[in-house]
Parts: structure tokens; C-alpha cells; sequence
């Protein structure tokens, strides 16, 4: 529970990063397309990861064989 105080810092930095990025302005219009997308792709692959351990966050029931699908280090997460 310690670690709930940093979240808003932390999503602050990630934010400002990001912003960074996509405004940067080196190379050609190829590399910032190729940064565009990446910025995009790491949005994307944030919601996604909410999406997925929301039921856990949330504490909604689920089945054992989709809770035990969301443990990624198998027997080493608990």
C-alpha cells in the first residue's frame, strides 16, 4: 500500500516521456513516424494490460482457469 502514493507521479513521468517523444523532432519523417507509432503501440499495450487485470484489480469474481491465466510467473507470483 506504500507504493499507491508514487502511482500518480509515476503515470505523470510516463506521461511527460511520451510526450517528449512524440514531439521530438530528429531525423526525417520517417523516424518520426516510426516514434509516433511506438508511442502509440506503448498506449495501447498499457490499456490493454489494464484491460486484462481490471477483474483482478476490481476484485470481480472470475473462474479459477482465468484468474490462473493472469499469474505470469506461474507458481513464483504469490
Amino acid at each position: 500500500y506504500h507504493f499507491y502514493v508514487d502511482i500518480p507521479i509515476i503515470v505523470l513521468c510516463n506521461v511527460i516521456i511520451l510526450q517528449r517523444l512524440w514531439n521530438w523532432d530528429f531525423g526525417g519523417l520517417e523516424a518520426r513516424r516510426f516514434t509516433r507509432v511506438a508511442v502509440g503501440a506503448y498506449v495501447a499495450a498499457v490499456v490493454l494490460a489494464f484491460v486484462w487485470f481490471y477483474p483482478m484489480l476490481a476484485g470481480v469474481p472470475i473462474p479459477w482457469n482465468q484468474w490462473d491465466a493472469r499469474m505470469w510467473l506461474g507458481s513464483h507470483w504469490i
